[in-house]
């Protein structure tokens, strides 16, 4: 069958983007270079590769493409592949902020909590509609951010540094954006 082979080929690839994730973040939180300068050097790689892809396309399969068809995608499309694009340079920038603030652990439990995020827009936006195991899930994930943040309201002794909280905040910012963005 022609899915076997395509299925693990998904999983190698997902598998390979986790590995990347981590190792990107674990880059990011070993570094000491301010988050907007290793943003700047991500897009310009990123640039760099998107018009390199492009080329090669349009050379070896569409000759007569349109490279700015390409590059920035139908002139209809391009408000909302802006707006994308800038939630996405939210997102990253939330989260590389809080690499750098915060223990890797905490920020990286505080930006998976975008799942629920999602759900909350698409039930919002979409009219998607909403399991009732949806809430205590909600729950959950809150009690699971008091427990790993450990703020002093809750659980008194001394409060966090202010870095830590800024962290914790831009986390939750990327959460938050991470959540808009598949909907």
């Amino acid at each position: 069958s022609t899915r076997a082979p395509c299925l693990s080929l998904g999983l190698v690839l997902v598998t390979a983007s986790a590995l990347l994730f981590g190792i990107v973040a674990a880059f990011i939180k070993a570094i000491d270079v301010p988050t907007l300068v290793l943003q700047l050097v991500r897009s310009l790689i990123e640039w760099l590769l998107g018009i390199i892809a492009a080329l090669v396309y349009r050379k070896k399969q569409q000759p007569t493409s349109n490279l700015v068809l390409l590059l920035f995608g139908p002139a209809e499309l391009r408000g909302w592949l802006v707006l994308r694009a800038f939630l996405y340079w939210v997102f990253i920038a939330g989260w590389w902020f809080a690499l750098a603030s915060m223990p890797m652990g905490d920020a990286t439990t505080i930006v998976y909590v975008g799942p629920v995020f999602t759900a909350t827009f698409a039930f919002l936006f979409l009219g998607e509609t909403v399991d009732w195991s949806f809430y205590p899930i909600v729950a959950l994930d809150a009690v699971g951010l008091l427990l790993i943040t450990q703020p002093s309201f809750a659980f008194g002794g001394p409060a966090n540094d202010e870095s830590y909280f800024l962290g914790a905040l831009s986390a939750l910012v990327s959460a938050v954006v991470a959540g808009l963005l598949p909907v």
